[in-house]
């Protein structure tokens, strides 16, 4: 059965709360989220955020949730009792991509490039109307969420669009990419660039391992298998799934998955990015 729930906004994604509760549910162009309660079906709150909320996260207790603001250099705190922002973490510039501890005492953060507009470039002598794109912070970012303080920061080595922790806690592995994309799309040379996994050891907070990809894989989405053997990442522009063995952090295999634009649940499974414009939709089965 399916159950639509509407919302006066374009919907981007959406994040459950451990419980089961309550979605959440935010637009990256109207600055709001949307809560969402799974048992009547319908909105219960709004939240007036700023500076293009970009994805949500939550403690395994379920009594914060965590929201990054791209346009920005910092995170939001939802009291999710309260259903408010209760206080603001400052990270660094651009946000994009975050993973909380199975524990609720640390939260890693990777950046990411944003796109502010557009802009007039000659090439060839020829004048085009190009992206124009606002590099982030190419660090990750250590977060005490006891303390709701950095209190320090790693080299990510590009633009991380997905992280995710091990469940023993023991390292995090961040999807990066250090393609230069306006100048890739001006015909600048890629020389040196390169679409990696990068694993970093949560004791020293130190990088390493690289596991490479081929160039122009984009690299978006990971997680890890519950028994932490294995961890998948999903590459956008390959449309497939890495599969990397966590022991020796070589890759494995590839699955073809032909399903355009992908996201990746937090149970691990992958699914293809919703398109309804204006309503949430709630699949019973």
């Amino acid at each position: 059965m399916k159950i639509s729930v509407p919302v006066e906004a374009k919907i981007d994604s959406v994040a459950m709360r451990p419980d089961g509760a309550e979605l959440y549910a935010y637009s990256y162009e109207t600055n709001k989220i949307f809560i969402i309660n799974l048992k009547e079906n319908k909105i219960t709150k709004t939240i007036e955020s700023k500076d293009e909320p970009v994805a949500v996260t939550f403690r395994p207790d379920g009594t914060k949730a965590y929201v990054l603001h791209h346009a920005s250099n910092y995170i939001s705190v939802i009291d999710t009792d309260k259903k408010e922002i209760e206080t603001t973490i400052e990270v660094e510039k651009q946000p994009g991509a975050i993973a909380i501890s199975f524990d609720g005492k640390r939260a890693y953060v990777g950046h990411t490039m944003r796109m502010e507009g557009m802009e007039t470039q000659t090439i060839g002598g020829m004048s085009f109307e190009m992206p124009k794109f606002s590099q982030g912070s190419k660090n990750i970012v250590v977060i005490d969420l006891e303390k709701n303080k950095k209190i320090m920061s790693t080299p990510s080595k590009g633009n991380c669009s997905g992280i995710a922790i091990n469940p023993e806690i023991s390292y995090v592995c961040a999807t990066t990419s250090s393609i230069d994309v306006a100048g890739m799309m001006a015909g600048k040379s890629m020389e040196g660039a390169k679409d990696t996994v990068v694993v970093i050891d949560t004791s020293e907070n130190t990088v390493i391992k690289e596991i490479e990809f081929d160039l122009g894989s984009g690299p978006k989405a990971i997680a890890f298998t519950p028994d932490g053997e294995k961890a998948y990442a999903i590459c956008g522009a390959k449309d497939d799934a890495v599969v990397i063995n966590t022991d020796t952090h070589e890759i494995l295999s590839r699955i073809p998955l032909g399903l355009g634009d992908l996201q990746m649940l937090p149970s691990g499974l992958m699914e293809k990015r919703p398109t309804c414009p204006q309503e949430v939709c709630k699949v019973e089965y």
